[in-house]
């Protein structure tokens, strides 16, 4: 009978302070781990991972928490980790281990397996919220705090395919899933159901057609949608098998393949679908990676990496990764009240870009009475009036143009922000369209236009801000002012708060982990990256993180939000 795979049992016993120990930075990770590492890798942290009764034993599990903090806050792998934890000085003190001797023996395999078995039992939340309790008990996090919020682009470890080889892989994955529920091999199961031709790497490069022939596209596509609907018409939810998660999970893949990129016409003929479906799956590797867009002219397939931080010291209070396309905003409450529970504390002021500056996202903040600070974006409205030119009256429902016109001609219409194909809109999801009398042309003259022109510019330049917005502008009436011009707030607090964001996340970006000058999708880079679970390595870097010192960085100015409306019928979308 084989040898059972060693398993870590022991923890490590803590003696007196050593000489290394004393010699290791003040204030620095490797101090405080040196100093609290018990604290933070306690037993419900690393309890249950690891059998203390099998194996032999090995690497105390406390000191393979340290080794991954370590690893992910100098950004190197796991076996320069390794390595580093045998030989380096600083790493050894950290592990109690004295000078004249070498570190443990862990390979980085062993760091790997670990990494995995903390995220799978959600151990990473709790390793979190250890450093926050202690933080908490040291007063360094009072009864109210105020955070900053920003996200970050990561790029997705699979690879991104188009329609033939999704299918294609997607069947293969079916495959290799009731193969290993039957316990027979992967060629067996694939001849037995006619596929073995497609039980290959890529699919396009071993089809024998002609690729610029349509028709020979056509009818390969047809073969394909034909054989993965077959296949999940095989699979009998009765059998042990055919429940299976992996099972389960291959066949949802297959289904959301063939429902976002594949249309039947009436005779049964299929088609590639035209256009993009909306949350689409790039890449059945990672079947939660995402397209988006960090900007208008830069997009990458991936997630994104949304952060909390405390403002006055940087301690991270909560994390979230999303898909790529998702909205920075969107988990930006959610975050709040993760940050609120985990920190005991209440957050007053939520400080964030103008990616949150949304209105769903100050309703939202504003319901359990918290303060969002963040710019308001202004709309492109080219040769256009913009609604900031108008000056509207929500109380009497009046809008007057820079000509002096004034009218109420007004309905309610659906708002931008309103769910699609939602016939019963909420207050929030209904906008309010002012319409002019035809015929009143707005003429300007060239004083009035050059006005208007330098009033564009202060705007722009964050020194004033004119006009009321909408529905909600009690939300915004600490930067806005109705009628005349109003001073951005003296001082750079809000910027400064802000860049207490900005810096972790910039000391998390190691190379293939975000933006870089050729773009955030750079193909060199995902080499790296492929070998990093998102949602366990930032969780990882975020601990390691909250130990760096929050720098000054020029934050977002607040200006007012400009809304098109033309000269002669100023469509100005107040809220109703």
């Amino acid at each position: 009978m084989g040898m059972r795979r060693a398993r870590m049992r022991t923890r490590a016993p803590r003696g007196p302070r050593s000489i290394e120990e004393e010699l290791l930075a003040k204030g620095s990770l490797f101090e405080f781990l040196a100093r609290r590492l018990g604290d933070v890798a306690t037993e419900e942290v690393v309890g249950g991972i690891f059998s203390e009764e099998r194996g032999r034993g090995s690497t105390p599990p406390e000191h393979l928490v340290a080794l991954l903090l370590l690893r992910y806050f100098e950004g190197v792998s796991y076996e320069v980790a390794s390595d580093r934890a045998r030989y380096d000085l600083r790493w050894k003190a950290v592990l109690g281990v004295p000078a004249s001797q070498l570190g443990p023996v862990v390979s980085d395999t062993t760091l790997n397996d670990f990494e995995k078995a903390l995220r799978e039992r959600g151990r990473f939340e709790k390793l979190v919220g250890r450093t926050v309790a202690l933080a908490k008990e040291a007063g360094l996090l009072g009864d109210e705090v105020e955070a900053a919020q920003d996200s970050s682009p990561v790029v997705g470890r699979g690879a991104v395919q188009d329609t033939y080889n999704l299918l294609g892989t997607s069947i293969r994955k079916l495959v290799r899933a009731i193969a290993k529920e039957q316990h027979e091999p992967a060629r067996a199961v694939a001849h037995r159901h006619g596929v073995e031709d497609l039980f290959v790497r890529s699919t396009k490069a071993t089809a024998e057609i002609d690729w610029s022939d349509r028709e020979a596209k056509r009818r390969f596509l047809q073969r394909l949608v034909e054989t993965a609907k077959r296949l999940v018409e095989q699979v009998d939810p009765r059998e042990p098998w055919g429940v299976a998660q992996t099972v389960v999970e291959a066949v949802a893949i297959i289904r959301k393949v063939l429902a976002q990129d594949i249309e039947v016409a009436t005779d049964g003929r299929v088609s590639l679908r035209q256009g993009v479906a909306e949350d689409r799956l790039i890449s059945v590797h990672d079947p939660e990676m995402r397209r988006g867009h960090k900007t208008q002219s830069e997009a990458f397939e991936g997630h994104k990496f949304h952060i909390t931080i405390e403002v006055e010291h940087g301690f991270v209070l909560a994390t979230e990764v999303t898909g790529a396309n998702v909205h920075d905003s969107e988990p930006s409450a959610r975050m709040a009240e993760r940050a609120e529970e985990a920190s005991g504390s209440v957050l007053t002021k939520v400080i964030g870009d103008c990616a949150y500056g949304t209105e769903k996202n100050r309703v939202e903040h504003a319901n359990v009475g918290r303060l969002l600070v963040a710019k308001i974006p202004k709309a492109a409205h080219g040769a256009l009036l913009g609604k900031e030119h108008f000056e509207i009256d929500l109380k009497h429902k009046t809008v007057t143009c820079p000509a002096g016109v004034c009218t109420s001609t007004s309905e309610v219409v659906r708002a931008r922000n309103a769910e699609p194909h939602k016939e019963r809109l909420a207050a929030e999801e209904r906008s309010r369209l002012f319409v002019f009398p035809p015929g009143r042309v707005c003429e300007l003259s060239p004083a009035r236009r050059m006005r208007l022109a330098q009033a564009d510019v202060e705007d722009r330049r964050g020194r004033a801000a004119r006009g009321p917005l909408h529905r909600r502008s009690s939300l915004r009436q600490d930067r806005t002012l109705s009628g005349r011009p109003q001073k951005a707030p003296r001082g750079r607090a809000p910027d400064r708060a802000h860049g207490v964001a900005r810096r972790p996340i910039c000391s998390l970006l190691r190379p293939g982990e975000g933006p870089r000058p050729g773009g955030p999708h750079r193909r060199r880079d995902q080499s790296h990256t492929a070998r990093r679970h998102p949602r366990s390595a930032h969780l990882v870097d975020r601990i390691a993180a909250a130990f760096t010192r929050p720098s000054r960085s020029l934050g977002p100015r607040v200006t007012c939000e400009a809304a098109s409306c033309p000269k002669s019928r100023a469509a100005t979308p107040a809220r109703a």
